[in-house]
This record gives C-alpha cells, sequence and structure tokens, in this order.
C-alpha cells in the first residue's frame, strides 16, 4: 500500500513539475509576443514611414513658401480681374 501511495506521490510531483515548466515557458513567449508586437511596428515607422513623412512634410514647406511670395502673388492677379468690378 505504501508502495502504491509512493509511485502516486512520485508521478503527481513529475507532472506538477511539468505544469510549472511549461506555464513559466508559455509566460516567457507571451512576454516575448507582446514586446514583439509593440516593437515591430514602432521600428517600422521608425524605418519607413517617417522618413516619408518627413519629405512630404518638407514638399508641404515648399509650396507654402511659393504660395506666399510675392511673384506667385503677381501671377495669380493676372489672371483675376481688378477688384470692385
Amino acid at each position: 500500500m505504501f508502495q502504491d501511495l509512493y509511485k502516486l506521490t512520485k508521478e503527481n510531483n513529475r507532472m506538477l513539475k511539468a505544469i510549472r515548466r511549461d506555464a513559466f515557458v508559455g509566460g516567457v513567449i507571451k512576454l516575448i509576443i507582446t514586446i514583439a508586437f509593440i516593437v515591430v511596428p514602432l521600428w517600422l515607422y521608425q524605418e519607413y514611414v517617417a522618413p516619408q513623412v518627413e519629405r512630404i512634410m518638407g514638399a508641404m514647406e515648399g509650396v507654402e513658401q511659393a504660395g506666399n511670395s510675392t511673384m506667385f502673388q503677381d501671377f495669380l492677379k493676372t489672371f483675376s480681374g481688378p477688384k470692385g468690378e
């Protein structure tokens, strides 16, 4: 009877250790995946999107400066009639 109890206790202990190990490994994998879901989009933004946004913003500033230039204003005045008529 004690032999059977000893065997069951050993088997139970082995299963509990396996369950704890699997839970620990699963937690580590979940942590790595969570970090990847946070870091990868930030890295992709820095590498690919941010340079394009900066380039577009520079082009928009150039257009804005051209719109404010007096030469452009004079060009627009040639197509509009005198005011008040």
